[in-house]
């Protein structure tokens, strides 16, 4: 009988053991800050004198198994004063290699100010691998310019 008892206590302690060592704490994922003007002719930083005209985005891109999470505040071109500014669109493009798989977009109006959310998804939560990469283009709308685009900024997934 003390076999038996000893036997069961020994396989559950070998239980609890593997149990806590199966489920160990996880990992942080890997951040991305970004910050991208809408300036055709430089990358100038947000807050900048220069993006009152030309409007930038800024925040963190969360990169997880398959797809990423973005974080953006927006601040549309003219923020301070929307004379003849419309609004910003930022366009968020997710790659796997040089194959586009997904593109979401989002729009600051310059009367609103500017805008941000708790966060959207991209990627393909399907695709083997994942995406690796997000291109990120600010464009701003004008009643005197039509529409006008500031440099593309690429992101790629940093190495675990």
């Amino acid at each position: 009988m003390r076999s038996k008892v000893f036997t069961a206590f020994a396989l559950t302690v070998a239980t609890v053991v593997a149990t806590i060592a199966w489920a160990a704490p996880a990992q942080a994922a890997p951040v991305s800050n970004f910050n991208v003007s809408g300036n055709p002719n430089s990358t100038v930083a947000c807050h900048a004198t220069q993006t009152i005209d030309w409007g930038c985005t800024e925040g963190q891109i969360e990169w997880h198994n398959r797809t990423a999470t973005v974080y953006p505040v927006i601040y549309p071109s003219g923020w301070r004063n929307c004379t003849g500014h419309l609004y910003t669109e930022v366009v968020f493009e997710s790659f796997a290699g040089s194959k586009k798989i997904h593109t979401v977009t989002r729009v600051a109006y310059c009367v609103h100010g500017w805008y941000s959310e708790p966060g959207f998804t991209i990627g393909d939560t399907n695709l083997v691998g994942g995406i690796n990469r997000v291109k990120i283009t600010l464009c701003n709308y004008t009643t005197n310019d039509g529409r006008t685009c500031g440099q593309n900024e690429n992101y790629s997934k940093p190495a675990s």
